[in-house]
């Protein structure tokens, strides 16, 4: 193989793995690309990366004009000064055929309002409700956070090109109390989500990155684990994901699963059927895994 298209097949393979960890993107993205190419070209197919860095660095003259519920701090459980023991988790894979969203949507729909909720507002408000009545918070007080990541790529003004390498991921944050989340209508939880996605526009998102530009020591930001764990959540949606149409030139893929998991993580994903059904793999402690099953099913 020549060094030329190990070059390309190294952006192919890196790209790939770069949106599998994307949660919303277009279908003229790279990676949607590549997956026709892989079936139909070689790899010398010439589609080469935008590696500029300067795109998504803050503003001369840092700016940050809202506040970043997303950086700050992940709430806490109420009782982490009694309980000091880490608890088992348990890792599940449930299925969401397409009766059962639309079960949900038509619970969703609000009669006088125009506002179109996505597939994903509406299930993310259905698993966050869910796993919250699981974890059964001792006070009505408690806070959740949902972290939602969100593509900024259309987001940005103007819209960064396709070609562009890497992720432009940011977080949607709604917070909540658990007392306000339970209590109120289906509806008012699809559209807490849906308010704090739309408010990441342009605006927002430079706001974003010059708040980032100002940190004095980034690693102060809670990521990974510590930021989803009980009482918050994470939903990313692979829902636009083809992995089922990838073709390496032994046929499609017969299962796809996330590789990590980690306590209130989880990830929706497309099922091989092709059938407009879904399917969500979660992890959660352990404890509450059999209980968000049954609660999560009830429609």
């Amino acid at each position: 193989m020549f060094p030329g298209n190990l070059v390309q097949m190294w952006w192919s393979l890196s790209r790939s793995w770069v949106a599998s960890h994307s949660s919303r993107w277009n279908r003229s993205s790279p990676f949607h690309k590549l997956l026709g190419y892989f079936s139909t070209r070689p790899f010398y197919h010439h589609y080469l990366p935008l590696l500029d860095r300067t795109i998504l660095r803050g503003r001369v003259a840092p700016k940050s004009i809202f506040h970043h519920v997303e950086y700050d701090p992940p709430p806490t459980m109420n009782t982490d000064h009694l309980i000091k023991n880490i608890k088992p988790q348990s890792f599940a894979n449930l299925q969401i055929t397409l009766e059962q969203i639309n079960s949900l949507k038509a619970k969703a729909s609000n009669v006088g309002r125009e506002t179109k909720y996505t597939t994903y507002e509406i299930l993310s408000a259905h698993i966050w409700r869910s796993v919250s009545k699981a974890r059964n918070f001792h006070n009505n007080d408690q806070k959740t956070k949902l972290q939602i990541p969100v593509d900024g790529r259309t987001r940005l003004n103007p819209p960064l090109q396709s070609t562009y390498f890497g992720n432009v991921i940011f977080i949607a944050s709604p917070v909540a109390l658990s007392c306000d989340l339970l209590s109120e209508s289906f509806s008012c939880t699809v559209e807490r989500i849906h308010r704090e996605i739309k408010k990441l526009d342009d605006e927002y998102l430079r706001s974003a990155l010059d708040y980032l530009e100002e940190v004095c020591d980034i690693n102060t930001i809670s990521v990974g684990s510590i930021s989803c764990a009980s009482p918050n959540l994470a939903i990313v949606s692979w829902m636009r994901l083809p992995f089922y149409k990838t073709d390496f030139g032994w046929g499609a893929p017969l299962l796809m699963r996330p590789a990590t998991m980690f306590e209130g993580k989880g990830y929706i994903h497309p099922n091989p059927a092709n059938d407009g059904s879904f399917s969500l793999a979660i992890c959660l402690e352990a404890h509450h895994m059999e209980s968000f099953r049954k609660l999560f099913y009830d429609f």
